[in-house]
Parts: structure tokens; sequence; C-alpha cells
């Protein structure tokens, strides 16, 4: 889409520039930490599970979680963490001032980077490890061709803020949106689970990453806690559905859905969760829709409860391999989705492990019989495992506290 600007947008951006100045020669606390998720939209992942870890055993540090979402400031206020909107001046100042900023999904929009100078620490606790590919060098090109398709007063209005930029700093952008805050951020600390998260990372971020280290996950340690139960054995199987994002929302929803309600209706022992946000609830029968209002802002406290996942190419599946459970993989439109989506940055199926279902009948009928067939995959859960998760120890977010504090 075209990129598209107003006079109102014209004084928005010049402010921004001018607090991106400034926050260059505010001094910095190196014990205030900001955090940030999903472009300011969910408290959740990674840097939830870190921020909760420092708030409850380090309070030598101050820490903020900064959102533009009311659910997710609501959230983070019930458990008591300090909480900021997104443009506010508490939010403005902390980031100005803060000495680390931590993220977990868009370097340059978890937190309003505007705020945020190249003095300031920046730790990427990223939010999953899986086959998926990352072009980010694609993803940059295709923004860039928006911006060159901008009207007239866009580009007139673009040219203002760049010469702006330029008399503040003394120097030329012609970054994404026009400004460098909006630049992919170079990160001081980039976190990971194995040798082959640290090839992924570097596929991400290139040179823009200054260390990629294996310390594991913060919302692992949730997950290797223990004491999490399944639904049981003599009730309803539980299956959660949790498909891949699509590029640009290419193939959204659920395909063959009329199939799926069919499916259901012969195996009504199945209790079907879809963490999917533009499926009606009453196309399929027994299903229950995670919303954004609901736990779908952060589905990691949901895995414990599933007994069966079924997904695509989505790496919630290697978070779900910490459970050793059944995994039911969908790969309907493979072929398109590697030649002309994502794409894959290893070979799907020697990392998928799990049975491969051709249809949404026969993906059900597995999911209702996973206890049958669920040993024959044991080998291959544990291999796939290892290759993803060289750390499994629960104390990630400790491992991660000490190092920020070594580099800040």
């Amino acid at each position: 889409m075209p990129i598209k600007y107003t006079a109102r947008d014209l004084i928005r951006e010049l402010a921004k520039v001018t607090i991106f100045s400034l926050a260059k020669i505010v001094p910095k606390q190196k014990n205030l930490w900001v955090f940030g998720a999903w472009k300011g939209g969910k408290y959740s992942d990674n840097s939830k599970y870190l921020f909760e870890y420092v708030s409850r055993n380090h309070p030598e540090i101050d820490v903020l979680w900064v959102t533009n979402n009311k659910l997710a400031h609501a959230l983070v206020k019930q458990s008591g963490g300090k909480v900021a909107y997104f443009g506010s001046l508490r939010a403005t100042w902390a980031c100005m001032r803060a000495g680390v900023a931590i993220t977990c999904v868009d370097a340059a929009h978890d937190l309003p980077s505007y705020t945020i100078s190249a003095k300031t620490r920046r730790v990427q606790l990223w939010h999953g490890l899986g086959p998926k590919a990352y072009h980010l060098a694609k993803m940059s090109q295709r923004d860039l061709e928006a911006v060159g398709q901008m009207d007239i007063v866009s580009k007139i209005i673009n040219k203002l803020v760049l010469l702006y930029a330029y008399l503040l700093t003394w120097r030329w952008y012609n970054g994404i949106n026009w400004l460098p805050y909006n630049l992919m951020p170079s990160q001081d600390l980039v976190v990971t689970t194995s040798a082959l998260g640290q090839q992924k990372m570097t596929q991400v971020f290139g040179g823009l990453a200054k260390q990629i280290e294996i310390l594991g996950y913060p919302r692992h340690d949730h997950l290797m806690s223990g004491g999490h139960k399944q639904s049981g054995k003599s009730k309803r199987i539980k299956v959660l559905y949790a498909p891949t994002h699509r590029t640009e929302s290419q193939g959204t929803g659920i395909k063959q859905v009329e199939e799926l309600s069919e499916a259901l209706k012969k195996y009504p022992q199945i209790e079907l969760l879809v963490k999917l946000h533009d499926l009606a609830k009453d196309k399929v029968e027994n299903v229950q829709l995670l919303s954004e209002g609901d736990i779908a802002q952060d589905i990691c406290t949901l895995l414990p409860q599933i007994d069966v996942l079924i997904t695509d190419y989505s790496s919630i599946y290697t978070d779900f391999l910490l459970l050793d459970r059944p995994i039911v993989f969908t790969p309907f439109d493979l072929a398109d989705y590697r030649d002309n989506d994502q794409g894959f940055f290893m070979d799907y199926d020697t990392v998928t492990p799990g049975p491969k279902a051709k249809s949404w009948e026969e993906a059900i009928q597995l999911a209702a019989t996973s206890e049958e067939w669920s040993k024959k995959y044991e080998g291959e859960r544990k291999r796939t495992l290892a290759l993803f998760h060289e750390v499994r120890d629960g104390k990630s977010s400790e491992r991660i506290v000490k190092r920020i504090k070594s580099i800040s």
C-alpha cells in the first residue's frame, strides 16, 4: 500500500524528530529498563516474562512496560507492574532516559523508537524459532517501494521532515517511512536458544546484531517450571490449532472450513481452540475462537493445558516440544507457502516431528487418536527439541539479566 501523509502527520513527525535528537543528549540511567512487545499491541511473549521476572527479583532495576493497547495496559496493571502509553509524557521521558530497551518482535516499533537513542542498550529477545525464512532485505525493499508511490503532497512533507532531520543531526535519511527511528536499529544483544537460532538471527539482523547469544527464552522458564497438567485422559481432548501468519494477510482464515466442520462432528470428543482472528465463530461448530480480548494476548499461558497441537508452519510447535506432547502438522499449501510466501530456511520435513495430514478429516482423526501414535514420534520430538533448544534449565531470565547488566 502506498504511504500517504497529511499536514497533521508533518507536525507529528517534526515533533518525533525533535525528541529523537534530544534523546541523544539526555543522560541515561543504567537501572531504568523499558519493555515492549508486538508493536505495542500486546502484553505477552518473552518481553512479558522477563519484565515480570525483573519486577519480582531485581528491586534495584526500575522497569516500565510501554504499550498502545488498552487491554495490555490493564493486564500490566493487574499484575502489579508499571505501565505507560505510547506518546505519554511518562513513557517518552522514561524511554529517553532508559539504560536498556527490551523488545521481542519489531525492534523499531515494539517501543516508540523516536524516544530511544543509540546510547541506550537495545536487547532483542525475539519471539520464536522455527523453519520459516525471514527476508529482511525483501521486506525493506517492499516498504521503500511504497514510499516511492507517495502522492505529491506526501513527497513534499517527506522532504520537509528529512530537511529538518538533517538540520538537527547533519545526516540525510532515506529510510522506511522517512525517518531513522523507523529503520531497523542495531541491537546490542540478540537472544536465542541454540546454534541453529544463531544462524537464523544472523539471517534476520545481519550486521545489525552486535552479539547473538544462546541464553534461552524467558517464556520457556514458564513452560519448564513443571506442574503443567493436560486436560485429562478421560475428558475431552483439548486441541489447539495455531497456523502461521501469512505475508500481507494472504490466505487468511481456515482453508476447507466446511471439511473441518464435518470432521469435528465425527469426533465429538475433540475440543478445538483456534488462534485465528479472522474466523467467525458461527462458521464452525465446536470451535472456540481465541480473540484479541482473551488468552490470545499470551498464548504461552494456554499451551500447558493443550493435549494436541495442530499447526502448519508456525514456530509455536517448537515451544510445544518442551512439553513433549503430540503435534499434527497441516501443510496443506506447502508448495505455495515455500515458493510464494515466506518460505523456509531449512528443510521442513526434517524438523517437524509429527504426522503430516493431507486434509482436515485426517488432522482431526489424528488428534482424536494421538495416544495411539504419539510414542512413534517420541524420538523425533527429542531430536528436534535438542536442535532448537540447547538450554532447558528454566533459568533463561536469570542468565539474560546478568548478561544485560554486563553490557549496560
